[in-house]
């Protein structure tokens, strides 16, 4: 009897640590259902903040990277450079993963206030054809284009200015854990 009573309170036991672990798993599951609201509800907040309606855009890029166009644009009577990243003929599985990482990208870029890097104004999320990122335009071009002109001598001053300055830059990128 001492025996079947220690059985039945055990395997009672038992049954309430199963619930006990049954309900954690499920509150972590709520927790991280909620974060994941949360950081959705964030990103679309970015994009409704951020999202500007620009002046000008010119029809020819002048730069261009991995899947986006540069163009030269204008905002509020301002020279501005406009990422375009384009979805024209794009699934929609890739429309959300190119806007996940666009999201991304903003929400990176407007925390980075800092003179060494290039500034965002905002974004352009309206245009069916593509997201546009709107930043701070360089007048005198890319340094890389500067690099590569054979016919414009680099004086020694000049060169330690730019190594120290894009030193510092990277610096600043990675004190706030960016990679470039």
């Amino acid at each position: 009897s001492r025996i079947a009573e220690a059985v039945r309170l055990s395997t009672m036991q038992s049954g309430i640590d199963d619930i006990k672990a049954g309900v954690q798993g499920l509150q972590q599951i709520v927790t991280k259902t909620k974060a994941k609201d949360e950081a959705k509800a964030h990103k679309t907040h970015l994009l409704e903040t951020y999202e500007i309606e620009l002046d000008h855009v010119e029809p020819t890029p002048f730069a261009r990277g991995g899947n986006a166009q540069v163009h030269k644009a204008t905002y509020t009577g301002e020279p501005v450079a406009l990422k375009r990243v384009p979805l024209h003929g794009s699934t929609a599985a890739k429309r959300t993963k190119l806007l996940a990482n666009f999201t991304e990208e903003l929400g990176i870029m407007v925390k980075l206030r800092n003179p060494l890097v290039v500034q965002v104004y905002g974004v352009v999320t309206s245009d069916p054809e593509y997201l546009g990122l709107c930043m701070e335009y360089c007048s005198k071009g890319s340094l890389r284009h500067r690099l590569d002109d054979r016919n414009k001598r680099i004086e020694w001053s000049q060169r330690r200015q730019w190594l120290s300055q894009i030193a510092r830059g990277m610096h600043f990128l990675y004190s706030n854990q960016i990679q470039h």
